[in-house]
């Protein structure tokens, strides 16, 4: 998969607000923490997609945006978070940075060979699975998204966020 471990400060503007914000990339992951601690954002960037923004003068500054695109466009929960920068050049290092680690994966079907089902829940069915990449057996979680409500989808990726950054030898690791 793809990493990076970048830090920065840019500013968020929604709702006709604006704010600075603590920006941290880090995996797959976009961390974001509001300066006063408000609010902080995990957002994982595999499928977003970025639009340029154009040239907003805040007080006495220029800024350099773009629109971060979270989710699926044609799924109920995309959501878009508009990012300002103080500099084109650094609108562009953060802009080329996201879009590759936004690149999407081959199709699952082309990533791993499914087999018997091991397991299922509400929402969910395991698999026993290969990975066609390496012949490495693993199991597969394959969610029924379609009957989330908004909050069981959010809470499916905090939870996903949260296991990605887990790493112990008595918690099963988690691949993509």
């Amino acid at each position: 998969g793809r990493s990076c471990d970048k830090r920065g400060s840019l500013m968020i503007h929604e709702d006709a607000t604006s704010d600075q914000v603590r920006v941290l990339c880090k995996y797959n992951c976009l961390y974001i923490q509001s300066s006063n601690a408000n609010y902080s954002w995990v957002i994982t960037l595999r499928g977003c997609y970025i639009e340029d923004l154009p040239l907003l003068s805040v007080k006495t500054e220029r800024s350099y945006g773009f629109s971060l695109c979270i989710g699926e466009l044609e799924h109920k929960h995309c959501k878009k978070i508009s990012l300002y920068t103080s500099s084109l050049a650094e609108r562009y290092e953060w802009v080329t940075l996201l879009l590759n680690l936004a690149k999407l994966e081959p199709s699952f079907d082309k990533r791993y060979s499914l087999h018997e089902r091991i397991g299922e829940g509400q929402f969910s069915s395991v698999y026993k699975a290969t990975s066609m990449q390496d012949g490495k057996q693993l199991a597969v979680k394959i969610l029924t998204k379609s009957q989330l409500n908004d909050y069981e989808y959010d809470m499916l990726k905090r939870e996903v966020y949260i296991i990605q950054l887990l790493e112990h030898p008595n918690i099963s690791k988690y691949y993509e």
